[in-house]
């Protein structure tokens, strides 16, 4: 898309910006998650990582809908997108290393040995469904003659009602923790 719009390979950039900046933060996403102890929290603030690398393909969709590209208002600037869109993938690796490693967490914290098959598949159907979701949602807006920048409105929104509504996931009650805590507290 960023190519039709006259920005070339910075699709492909900002992607290898994103990643390079997921592998390093991966280094470091164990002990962010830990500092912030509240799972829920890290994955909120990993997905609101995403979120704004999101939001900023709204600016060259609107710059391909500008009649003066000779004259953009500041934010719609060519250069200054294409700033924004590699500065906002940075974030978004970075946020990944943290979203991955709380939703990793949450998951073994939720699961035992006799269920953790289930809700790592459980994971994967609901991620798996996202993208089949994600892709129906972007063929149906474009086809029926929606714009890029309504697309994108869209995928923001339900970024960041996503990212919002993880704040509100319940920790599951640890029993194999309680049970060590009550055998320390007895000893």
């Amino acid at each position: 898309m960023l190519k039709q719009d006259g920005f070339n390979d910075l699709g492909f950039t900002s992607v290898a910006v994103l990643y390079l900046f997921f592998g390093l933060f991966s280094f470091f996403s164990s002990a962010i998650v830990n500092k912030f102890g509240t799972i829920n929290v890290s994955m909120s603030l990993g997905a609101m990582c995403y979120t704004f690398w999101i939001v900023c393909f709204l600016l060259p969709s609107f710059y391909a809908d500008l009649d003066d590209k000779e004259n953009p208002p500041w934010i719609l600037n060519y250069n200054f997108i294409e700033v924004m869109l590699l500065v906002t993938a940075a974030i978004n690796g970075a946020g990944a290393g943290i979203l991955w490693t709380a939703q990793g967490k949450f998951i073994s914290e939720c699961a035992c040995a006799e269920n953790k098959g289930f809700f790592n598949s459980y994971f994967w159907a609901i991620f798996m469904a996202s993208q089949f979701s994600g892709n129906l949602i972007g063929a149906l807006v474009l086809k029926y003659g929606g714009k890029k920048t309504t697309l994108f409105m869209i995928f923001s929104a339900l970024a960041i009602a996503g990212s919002f509504l993880m704040c509100f996931l319940r920790m599951p009650k640890n029993e194999r923790m309680t049970e060590k805590l009550n055998h320390l507290g007895s000893a």
